[in-house]
């Protein structure tokens, strides 16, 4: 059977949700006879890594402006001439608009797939050069993508109002590896000897990169009341910006006076440990798609609080808690209910998370979802009538 040749188009390997879900669906293709290529339009970055230790090639574009964006479809054009792939999966909208012209531009034209990360686009929270290119991909969505995934309901809704061509949006969520991600005793010692802490000290955390969009600034204001009410309790912050040389983030600490109650871990490369460690994982965007940080903690059994964007709220159901976005006191509130639950409730909690993702956010269905999508476009690049050759002239190649 012959492989399914998929070429990855990404802005960069930061580490980013989008990015954290290429690496797992590659992950778990194992023998579905698919190869893969990424290439990021940006610089290298810390998921570089896992791509590296999967055997997964990578290019790059060089992309730093947006004035580099013609130059990197020309050339991406011509990557795809030499990888002749059967199907281009795109990774957010920069990559969307770029891998999207570029496939069109490309001899053989493969098929392209973009890849919506997000609920919504808010002015004053996104960059208004990402408003434009989403505009963009909008207008252009019913000729240049032959489908188009989004990771989440409310983000499917928006997008079909913004523009982007109904009929061609396809609904995937994100899935959640239960076997890397899983409830550890030896992993919430091991954080807090790290941290210098006792067993006893519970621990509220929020597993984010510091941007706008996140809104970090609710997580402390609701930190700050919890600890006025539970001295024993500390928070974590994990993700790329959250180091106390980011001077922004370091100021709303110390204005809040939480300097000796907070802890920040920055990037992190073992993810299940963290989240493991946790008592009580806190997510407080004010726009999200399927938050991953969520579902994996939800795996290792940690009862969660979410503010109601996205499909963070279905995600939970009722095992977690939802407040309003920006609403510190409710956030604040539902954590301080989990953490006087009784330890046999709480428990119970844990355990009913971990199965919710299991029974419905496995990840094998998701990159069945993936593959099964990938197999379907290149079908149709591929059906011509009986007797009809490709538009180069040669004989059509079976899809596995």
């Amino acid at each position: 059977m012959q492989s399914l040749r998929v070429c990855h188009v990404i802005g960069s390997l930061d580490a980013g949700g989008a990015q954290a879900m290429l690496v797992k669906v590659l992950s778990r293709l194992g023998d579905r006879s698919v190869d893969s290529q990424v290439v990021s339009l940006m610089k290298r970055g810390p998921m570089g890594q896992p791509l590296r230790r999967l055997d997964v090639p990578v290019s790059f574009l060089g992309v730093r402006t947006l004035g580099d964006v013609p130059r990197a479809v020309l050339r991406l054009s011509r990557l795809l001439a030499d990888l002749q792939p059967d199907v281009v999966q795109t990774w957010l909208y920069y990559s969307d608009l770029v891998g999207g012209l570029a496939a069109k531009l490309a001899p053989s034209r493969p098929p392209v797939v973009w890849n919506i990360r997000t609920n919504a686009l808010v002015a004053g929270i996104h960059r208004p050069s990402l408003l434009t290119t989403a505009r963009m991909c909008a207008w252009l969505s019913s000729s240049l993508p032959a489908r188009i995934v989004v990771n989440s309901v409310s983000g499917l809704q928006w997008h079909a109002r913004f523009g982007y061509d109904r009929s061609r949006l396809q609904l995937i969520r994100n899935g959640f590896d239960t076997e890397r991600f899983r409830p550890s005793e030896l992993a919430r010692r091991a954080i807090r000897r790290q941290l210098g802490l006792p067993d006893s000290v519970r621990l509220v955390g929020m597993i984010s990169s510091v941007r706008p969009q996140k809104d970090h600034a609710t997580f402390l204001d609701a930190a700050a009341l919890l600890a006025h009410q539970l001295p024993d309790v500390r928070f974590l912050l994990c993700g790329d910006g959250a180091v106390w040389q980011n001077e922004s983030l370091r100021l709303m600490i110390e204005q809040r006076r939480l300097t000796d109650r907070i802890h920040l871990l920055g990037l992190r490369g073992d993810m299940p440990v963290v989240q493991a460690s946790l008592d009580v994982a806190v997510l407080a965007s004010v726009v999200e798609g399927f938050p991953n940080a969520i579902g994996e903690a939800m795996a290792c059994g940690v009862p969660c609080v979410v503010t109601d964007v996205g499909d963070s709220a279905d995600l939970v159901g009722d095992v977690g808690f939802v407040v309003p976005r920006g609403d510190a006191v409710g956030l604040a509130q539902r954590c301080r209910e989990l953490l006087t639950l009784p330890p046999d409730q709480s428990r119970e909690r844990g355990l009913r998370s971990r199965l919710r993702i299991r029974r419905l956010f496995d990840l094998e269905r998701v990159v069945e979802d993936y593959v099964a999508l990938w197999h379907e476009v290149a079908r149709r690049r591929f059906a011509v009538s009986p007797g009809q050759g490709r538009r180069d002239g040669t004989p059509p190649r079976r899809a596995a």
